[in-house]
């Protein structure tokens, strides 16, 4: 009661990194005790070794993310700060104010980065709140090399075992549909059925060479890609969209 617990990460040297993403698993509850949903989860990002920081994530004061379970969370790094050798990341559970009880715990953590030839993705659009209170965010991992062949799409803060599509398009669009926002405008391609695991990920490897014939992808391209999920029993439409990120691509 009325204290702080910090996890910190080693100090780490992301230098001439680009697309660096963070994904962690994170459990979380301030909902008992004599003032409940009074306090918050904060994951923050520091490029000079822990001098400033800067938040990237906070859970809570309330919704569902906030009454425990296992969630997964992430951020891309340079839509925060520019990477460096300095880089460190920072889990914060406080109890403050009047006495109740909070709870946090983080595992599987992972960092990966993309390659470095390219710009970094970046994230646009908005996802709307699904079933989880929250919404469906797009991440990015692997290379952007098409010579690679080695690029994985991420979705997370979705229902478990929900089935969704990766589609993507060359150009952009924000347009409400079924209980989200459609991101993608004119020719919109679409990868096979797949499904979010118990955490609410999903995640697609593409074969840059066994792609839909509508939707082939060559170096100096960008692309434009979200999810379109059930959300059964939630909404009016029972379906919903993340948000949408823009991906360049490289020889």
């Amino acid at each position: 009661d009325g204290g702080t617990t910090t996890l910190l990460s080693p100090v780490l040297d992301m230098t001439g990194f680009s697309g660096v993403r963070v994904i962690y698993q994170r459990w979380y509850s301030n909902d008992e005790g004599a003032s409940p949903n009074a306090d918050t989860f904060l994951i923050g990002l520091s490029n000079d070794g822990g001098a400033t920081w800067k938040n990237a994530e906070t859970i809570g004061p309330t919704g569902t993310q906030a009454s425990g379970g296992w969630f997964s969370g992430g951020f891309i790094v340079d839509n925060i700060l520019p990477p460096t050798g300095q880089m460190q990341i920072r889990f914060r559970a406080s109890d403050l104010g009047s006495g109740s009880i909070v709870e946090a715990a983080i595992d599987d953590v992972s960092i990966t980065y993309l390659d470095a030839g390219c710009a970094a993705p970046q994230n646009y659009c908005v996802g709307a709140p699904n079933s989880l209170g929250m919404s469906g965010t797009m991440l990015v991992s692997g290379s952007q090399s098409i010579s690679d062949n080695d690029f994985t799409l991420v979705a997370i803060n979705l229902p478990a075992a929900t089935f969704g599509l990766f589609i993507y398009s060359d150009t952009t669009n924000q347009v409400a549909v079924g209980d989200g926002f459609l991101c993608l405008g004119g020719s919109i391609s679409r990868l096979p059925v797949t499904q979010s695991d118990f955490l609410g990920q999903m995640t697609y490897k593409l074969d840059f060479s066994n792609l839909p014939g509508t939707g082939p992808i060559s170096p100096g391209d960008t692309r434009h890609i979200q999810l379109w999920y059930r959300d059964a029993g939630f909404g009016t439409s029972g379906y919903n969209f993340t948000d949408g990120i823009t991906v360049p691509f490289c020889d």
